[in-house]
């Protein structure tokens, strides 16, 4: 099986990202880039700025075209932030929130047993922490996964966002 990564946003989704691709290549999945054919898709998306939401729709719509049987996987601050708007995405067939991004490679397992959409987002709380995710390393080893990381935003204006509040 092959998968492909997506990543908008900041450098704490580039770090998840490459803790996925770590869990998938670990599983047993062939990582390719994310403009090639692939049996799985993972964004991780960003909602930060107002062209997040947008380019997050657009890499949906691109990578169903180019595999139409694909299954979607869309996590990050996109559906956290805004579930309701994600659920109406059709495309994507596991809706993870921020707080089970380690768990993508477990729903993207049972979506193929079951063929049945997952949808796991849990509100956030004054309490939460950040979730423990731990990579064996970090670094771009496969071009296109970071494709935003040109216009990487200020950590410090990321703290002040809305959506990111909560810490």
């Amino acid at each position: 099986m092959r998968a492909a990564f997506y990543t908008l946003g900041c450098k704490v989704n580039q770090y998840e990202t490459q803790i996925l691709i770590q869990q998938f290549s670990a599983y047993g999945y062939d990582i390719v880039d994310s403009s090639d054919a692939a049996d799985v898709y993972v964004i991780n998306s960003c909602t930060v700025t107002a062209s997040g939401d947008k380019k997050t729709r657009q890499i949906i719509h691109r990578m169903k075209r180019t595999s139409p049987g694909a299954v979607i996987a869309l996590t990050g601050c996109f559906p956290q932030a805004f579930p309701e708007e994600a659920a109406k995405l059709e495309e994507v067939d596991i809706l993870v929130g921020a707080g089970e991004k380690k768990k993508v490679l477990e729903y993207v397992n049972r979506f193929l047993k079951e063929g049945k959409r997952i949808v796991e987002i849990t509100p956030h709380t004054k309490e939460e922490r950040f979730e423990a995710m731990h990579a064996d390393s970090f670094f771009r080893a496969h071009p296109g996964i970071c494709q935003d990381s040109g216009r990487l935003r200020a950590l410090l204006l990321l703290l002040h966002h809305p959506v990111c509040q909560r810490f």
